[in-house]
């Protein structure tokens, strides 16, 4: 892969590398590090798997599996895969994993710092032309996107960010959520959306809970997160 392309990929992740508290590893797709697969891994993945599905599978479990390790858990435990597809941390850890070919990147943090992470890298190039701004956006949301400068970069900015928000709150609340179930609202010069949940999940995330999503971009990367601190 070019320099400058994985310059590119890395220039969007930087704040949030930035965090002494949170590991973050980014690695090409197709490289596993010499990982193999936990059998708990393993059992997580179809026998009928296409090969792209368990290369994805296999960097993302190698990422999430050198992130633990930055975090100084010298044998990191199997991360398995719940009934929503979402990562399975072990105790005391929490993460997320995306994939956005040809890379992959995992975050882990300590859950005595972070209460909870999501991430998600979009490839603004790959956006279709098609309109699926109807299956993701509110008419808010809708009418910013049409006012942006590159209507098509910026349904990729929430299509990312609601994202983002979803595997950082989904397993918290064990619930599935629609991308229509948060409002997002771009804060201008903050690089963020402030969002709000639309829907009631559970005690904690309820209607009108209120969070903030990052969202960094390059030329073609679109880099989305949503950290929620401990206490």
């Amino acid at each position: 892969m070019p320099p400058s392309k994985e310059h590119s990929a890395l220039e969007v992740i930087s704040g949030l590398c930035g965090r002494t508290d949170v590991a973050c590893v980014l690695i090409a797709s197709e490289d596993t590090l010499g990982y193999g697969l936990h059998p708990d891994e393993e059992k997580s993945l179809s026998p009928a798997a296409v090969a792209k599905r368990r290369e994805e599978f296999t960097a993302g479990r190698a990422a999430a599996n050198r992130a633990m390790r930055e975090l100084g858990i010298a044998a990191p435990p199997p991360v398995p895969q719940g009934k929503m597809r979402e990562p399975l941390w072990p105790e005391g850890v929490v993460g997320s994993i995306t994939h956005s070919h040809p890379w992959t990147i995992a975050v882990a943090a300590r859950s005595s710092s972070v209460a909870a992470i999501g991430i998600d890298l979009e490839s603004s190039a790959r956006m279709k032309e098609e309109d699926i701004s109807r299956h993701i956006c509110i008419d808010s949301e809708i009418a910013w996107m049409r006012g942006h400068p590159q209507p098509l970069r910026a349904l990729t900015m929430i299509f990312s960010s609601k994202e983002a928000v979803f595997k950082a709150l989904s397993p918290r609340c064990k619930r599935y959520f629609d991308f229509k179930d948060a409002r997002l609202v771009w804060l201008p010069g903050e690089d963020a959306f402030r969002g709000e949940l639309l829907i009631h999940l559970d005690k904690k995330y309820t209607r009108g809970y209120s969070f903030e999503v990052s969202c960094r971009s390059s030329k073609e990367w679109i880099f989305s997160y949503l950290i929620e601190e401990s206490g």
